[in-house]
This record gives structure tokens, sequence and C-alpha cells, in this order.
């Protein structure tokens, strides 16, 4: 065995300095390739490393002056030219006449450079080639097996060079991936939102790959439409949405093979196709390589893709497919993170929903009980007062006073249709029966209605309203004309309230083939699309708490009810107008339906139950003055022991009485006297079905008196 000379252990102890003071790999190598020039004495002395791909050298490091202005290779093939047969080989190559071998492929470099003699050596690591040491000189010269000893000397420190080199940037790398998805993990779960948490991702890919540019794109699993959400690096504007299609670019391509993909050469690549729209993009751009990992959920669909380029000739390798396939999860989590915060978001937002629906509800309730309440005095208060007007008015004989009495008698008649109304707030009673309505007398009603408020408050606010109403030719409709006055009440005190500063509003009503329709316009700020989509929900106010945003909701219900649509146009700074239109009702050709002979009135002995004394005797009073006998009794007890006494042709009993009510009254009266007619006296009585309590007809309060007389002798007629 050979030992070592003194001058090959010299240059071994000085490499291995080297080694132990630094793991900067350009560092070493150009320190070693200075050892490999001044030791050997050559001119020029290069260092070539392989590159991760492993189809090309890369120059690493140089040590010697250059004459020549023609360039120098900075990379070669490793089939290519010496260093591609040192490669191949893996044995040293040592030319005395360089020019004359004719694997020599830059030669022109050569020649102008004047090089004369080659000494080429492997770096060998792992039983594998990894680079190459070359060594010229401009003089003829035989490298003698002792400088070729002293050259594998030292490549033989580079393949330790390189190991060292490799091994620290891997831990540091390791250690940034690390320190990286520990970053994207804490970005994540600290913020949900789905493009805060992909922004954290791609900053990490531009970060660790070292790429030029990165970007994340969302792909819907359902149309494949692609399209980017965030960037980092990017010069040019991102393409629009667009459907990816397998094979188009390289995200078609990975698409295609569901797996990571990367190209060292773009334009050149033909796995691929360039859609124009793309091609365009990518010249924008300057793209040269570019790498693209597919992200997919929990069941494997395709959701997501993280991309990479780089604008110069640097290929991006395993390991930054690696990189990036582990920033891929992270991804994926992030965006399952969303999607799951998204969904308990919903439910939370359902549940409130539901929560404040409950309690509306719950207050509505309370609200509709009290209402309950109030509208059974005030039917019994409003009872005697149109009852005694009425009275007054048959027995008076006074224009004057007349005129008087009929004021309070209309006044009693609007309070009762006001009772009527809350008490289709508590919810307590049936729709009354359709009739036949002229809505444009139901619009002058609705305007009568509000005149406080457009007119009267207006006025003393100093901001004057100007209320317009032009009516049209209509045929009748069918309905309920309390609920078709609500409608128009609501949607007047709506353009009221949009009408702070004061304007203009203009009712209009016009016929349509088959149908009645009527408008009304605000000259208001309007509405905004968000809030116009909402109009119609059913607590939905932009007034705060001043209103319930019950209005426009029950307006709609109303008109769907009666078979019509309402509809609402208009646009911020444009106004408001609210349209409507109701079935209307064919006029039938031919004379008017004979009217038939009114039946004499009947008179007879009534007991009257009714636990309210100014009701009771106001119900005597307009009994007696029709001719009939009555007997009062105070509640149902009371009433029970009157009938067993006398003989009576009817009863007339109140609903709600304290001891027995009008259902018990009249179950004991019919039981002992089946066909004696018994009349129900309630401020309920669309609520009320007379089958249901066995009585023969239901008077509702506040009783207009030619109705109740009315209801009497027909109860009277069928008894008889």
């Amino acid at each position: 065995m050979n030992e070592p000379r003194p001058r090959e252990l010299d240059v071994l102890a000085e490499s291995n300095r080297l080694l132990t003071s630094t793991l900067d790999l350009t560092e070493v190598l150009d320190r070693l390739a200075d050892m490999a020039r001044t030791r050997l004495e050559t001119d020029v002395a290069r260092i070539w490393l392989l590159d991760e791909g492993g189809g090309m050298l890369y120059l690493s490091a140089h040590k010697g002056r250059i004459r020549s202005p023609l360039p120098a290779k900075e990379q070669v093939a490793t089939q290519a030219s010496l260093v591609g047969w040192v490669f191949t080989h893996g044995s040293p190559l040592v030319l005395a006449d360089v020019q004359q071998d004719p694997r020599l492929e830059n030669r022109a470099w050569f020649a102008a450079e004047g090089f004369a003699s080659l000494l080429c050596v492997p770096i060998i690591l792992d039983d594998g080639v990894i680079g190459i040491l070359s060594c010229m000189t401009r003089t003829r010269r035989e490298f003698s097996p002792a400088e070729v000893a002293l050259a594998e000397g030292l490549t033989a420190s580079a393949a330790v060079a390189v190991r060292n080199a490799r091994v620290h940037a891997d831990a540091l790398r390791r250690l940034a991936e690390i320190q990286a998805f520990q970053r994207v993990a804490s970005d994540t779960l600290s913020s949900p939102d789905l493009v805060t948490a992909l922004e954290a991702v791609v900053r990490e890919i531009h970060a660790l790959l070292r790429s030029d540019a990165a970007a994340c794109s969302l792909v819907d699993p359902r149309t494949t439409e692609l399209k980017t959400v965030t960037t980092v690096g990017t010069r040019v504007r991102s393409l629009e949405p667009a459907r990816l299609e397998p094979g188009h670019g390289l995200a078609g391509l990975a698409l295609q093979e569901r797996r990571p993909v990367r190209t060292d050469d773009y334009f050149a690549d033909a796995r691929f196709t360039r859609p124009t729209a793309v091609a365009e993009w990518a010249r924008a751009e300057g793209v040269v390589s570019m790498i693209t990992v597919p992200v997919t959920d929990a069941p494997g669909e395709l959701i997501a893709l993280l991309w990479a380029f780089n604008r110069a000739p640097r290929p991006f390798t395993g390991r930054d497919e690696a990189t990036l396939a582990g920033l891929a999860r992270q991804a994926a989590l992030a965006m399952e993170n969303a999607r799951l915060v998204s969904d308990l978001r919903h439910t939370l937002d359902d549940l409130k929903a539901a929560q404040d629906t409950l309690v509306r509800g719950a207050t509505l309730r309370a609200v509709g009980e009290l209402a309950a309440g109030a509208a059974h005095h005030l039917n019994n208060l409003m009872a005697v007062v149109l009852g005694r007007s009425q009275l007054l008015l048959l027995r008076n004989q006074d224009p004057e006073i007349g005129s008087v009495l009929r004021t309070i008698e209309r006044a009693a008649l609007d309070a009762a249709d006001t009772v009527r109304r809350i008490q289709a707030f508590s919810r307590a009673g049936n729709r009354a029966t359709p009739t036949e309505i002229d809505l444009n007398e139901t619009v002058r009603e609705a305007v009568d209605f509000t005149r406080s408020r457009w007119e009267h408050e207006a006025q003393a606010r100093g901001t004057p309203l100007e209320m317009e109403f032009e009516p049209g030719a209509l045929l009748p409709v069918s309905g309920r004309n309390a609920e078709l006055r609500e409608v128009l009440t609501n949607l007047i005190l709506n353009a009221v309230d949009a009408l702070p500063e004061g304007g203009r509003i203009v009712i209009k009503t016009w016929g349509e083939p088959g149908r009645a329709v009527v408008s009304v316009r605000d000259s208001g700020g309007g509405m905004v699309e968000e809030v116009r989509d909402r109009a119609f929900e059913p607590f939905f106010t932009t007034k705060g708490v001043r209103r319930l945003g019950l209005g426009l909701a029950v307006a709609y219900g109303l008109v769907n009810g009666h078979g019509g649509q309402i509809a609402l146009d208009g646009g911020a700074g444009k106004g408001t107008t609210v349209t409507f239109w109701l079935p209307a009702i064919e006029k039938a050709e031919g004379a008017p339906p004979a009217t038939a002979p009114a039946a004499p009135e009947r008179r007879g002995r009534i007991l009257v139950v009714d636990d309210e004394a100014d009701v009771r005797e106001v119900l005597a009073d307009v009994l007696t003055s029709r001719g009939h006998t009555v007997t009062l009794a105070g509640g149902g007890r009371e009433a029970l022991q009157c009938f067993e006494r006398g003989d009576y042709d009817l009863v007339i009993t109140d609903l709600a009485m304290p001891d027995l009510n009008g259902w018990e009254v009249a179950h004991a009266i019919k039981a002992a006297r089946a066909r004696l007619p018994v009349l129900l006296l309630t401020g309920w009585a669309d609520a009320v079905d007379s089958a249901a309590g066995r009585v023969d007809g239901v008077i509702k309060k506040p009783f207009d008196m030619t109705k109740l007389a009315a209801a009497v002798s027909a109860a009277l007629a069928r008894w008889a």
C-alpha cells in the first residue's frame, strides 16, 4: 500500500481544517478550487456539482484568470463533453493535449483561452458521482499519478463538504418548515376566515421555496371552476375565474393526474396545452419554471391548488414538491376549519333567530291577551254609547241635536271598528265573511283614518305633507273591508315615515283586465337593494325601536289572503312605490235581483242577561222601544232563576260573565226547553261558532239598534 506523500498529507490537513471551520458550501468549494490551482500549479481550477434533477452539472467554484471574451459555459449536460465522460465513467481523465481530443465540445473557448492540458477528477459521495474537479494549464503538461492522487484527495474533501452542507441545509430547511407549519396552524386557529388562513399558507410557500411568486386558487368540486383568491409576488392581475379543464395548463395537468406536478420550462413542456388567456398571463408574468400541488378534502375531492413559479431558469426540486404537499395538507385543514366555523355560525344564527321568534311570539301573546281584555271592556262601553245615541236619535225631533247625535254614532262605530282591529291583533277572532268592496272608497277611508299622521302631526312639526288621491275606474273586489283598509293604512303610514322632512304621497287606482290595482308612492329617499329585498320580512325594520317591522309583512299576508299580489319598487334616492292588485268581480249584466218584502217585526217576552248594568239597561230600552217585554238578569245564576219562574219567548245572554258564562246559560235553557231561541251577545262575534254552543244566533257588541231588532225579530219568527 502506497503511503501518502508529505505534500498530500499537507493538502489533506489543510482541507480538513477548512471543513471544520465552516459549513458554508460556497466558501469551502472556493477555497478547495484555490488549493487545487495552487498546489497542482495549474492556470485554472473549476468545481462542478450535479443539480438536484441529476441531468446537469453546474459551475460551483472557479479560480484562475480568464483571457477570452467568449462566454464560458456555466452548466453542462452529464452526458456531454469531457466532464460528461468523467461523470459517466466515474474515473479521472488526464489529457496532455486536450484540444486534440474528439470528445471536447467547447473547443472554441478552449482555443481562445489557450488551454493545452486537462486533469478531471470525479467527486464521489456514497458511491455516486456528484461533481467534477477540472484543472487546466496553458502549457503542455503531463500530470503525474501523484498529482492525480492529490486532486482525488481534494475531491474527497469536496464530497465531505457537500455532505455536510446538505445535512446542514436539510436541518435548517426542516426547522424552517416546522416553524412555517406552526405559523400556518396558529394563523388558521386564530382567524377562521378562509382567505386569511390561505394568505398565511401562500406567504410560507413564497418563503420556503424561495420562489418569485406563489398563489392559492380555489376549485369548485361541482363545476371545477378555478378562482385565485390570494397571491404573493405576482406582477399582473390574476386570471378571471374559469372552468379548469384536464390538461389545460399546469393546473389542468394536476387535475388530470391528481398529483403534484412541476415544469422546468413552462412554454416548452409538451405535457400540457396553454390556452390563450393562460399563455398571455404566463408571458406577462415571465414564468419559466412552475410547480403546483392539488389540495383535496377528506373524501378526496379537489378543492384548491397551491402553486409557485420562478421567472429565471431555477427549477423546483422534489424537496420543494414535498414541502408544497405538506402546506397543501395545512391548507386542506384550514379550509375544513373555515367550513366548520361557517356551519357553526349559521347554526348559531338559526338558533338566535329561533330564540328571537320565541321571544317575539311570547311578547305578541302577552300583548294579545292584554288587547283581548281591553277589547272586552271597550265593547261594553261602545255598546252603551252606540245604543244610547241611537235611542236618542229615534226620539229626537231637533235637526241640530240630531246632527250631533249622528256624529256620536259615527264615532262609536269607528271605535267599534278599532276594537275589532285590536281583536284581530290578539288573534282571537275568525275572519269576517267577504263582501263586495269598492276599493276607491276603501282608499278614502284609509286616507281619513290616517289624517292625524300625515296632516295634523306633520303640520305641528313644520314638515307639511301633500296627500294626493287619483281614483280610477275600478270593478268591485270581494274581500274584507277592514283588512284592506288596514293594508292601505300601513302603506300610507310607511310613506309618512319615509318623509320626515315633508314631501308628497300619491295614491292611484286603476283597472286592468280581471283585477283592480292600487299604488302608494312617496317622494322620500327610497330603499337600498338590501333593505328592499327584506322589506316584507316580519319584524324587519330600519326605524329602530319606534316600529315592530310588521306593517309591510301584514300587508303582504292580507293581500295574498285576498288572492292578490303586492310588490315594491324604487331605489336609493328614487322614492318608493308599493303596488298591489286584487281579483275583480265581473258585473253580471241584466236586471238587478228582486228584493224580498220585509217581514213584519215580531214582539215577545225577552230575558236579557248581562253582568254590565249599563249594557243591560241599553238593551232593555232598545227592545222596549220596539214593543218587547223585557226582564233583566245581572248574571248567569240569576238568569236561570228568572227562567224557572217566568215564561219567555227569547233569551239574550252575554258571553263573558263571572259566575256562569253564556254557553253554560244557553246549555241549561236548551236542556229545559230545546226549541226556545237563545241569542249570544259578545264582542267576539267573529270568533264564535254559534253551532258549537247550541245557540240560535250571535249579536256583535257594540250592537246597532236596527240590526239588533232584526236579529230578535228573526229569532222570534223561527220560534213561532
